[in-house]
């Protein structure tokens, strides 16, 4: 079974938002479950961060992916980009989440 890129990124982030803009651009592109639940887990974390972190009445995401060709022996490399907007805390690592062990 194979699922569209773009299906997979509207279906994780749609309980979360709400509130805030959100742009979603790239190729048609089908994932195979591998891909979907390593791509999905990936953005399910990025969502949590987002919603721990950002200020969601002036955040926005803009999520972009791109297959990069790499020449003509390759199939090319995948680049999925997550741009936000509006973070509450400039500095998360002075917050001590998981990193206390580093100091």
């Amino acid at each position: 079974m194979l699922i569209d890129l773009r299906s997979l990124i509207s279906h994780q982030v749609k309980p979360f938002n709400s509130v805030g803009e959100l742009t979603i651009s790239g190729p048609d592109m089908l994932l195979d479950a591998n891909a979907v639940l390593n791509i999905g887990m990936a953005l399910h974390e990025l969502i949590m961060n987002r919603v721990q972190y950002a200020d969601m009445h002036r955040s926005s995401v803009s999520v972009t992916w791109a297959v990069h060709d790499d020449g003509p022996e390759s199939e090319g490399t995948f680049c999925l980009t997550w741009e936000e907007t509006a973070i509450r805390t400039a500095d998360l690592l002075s917050q001590g989440n998981g990193l206390d062990l580093l100091s």
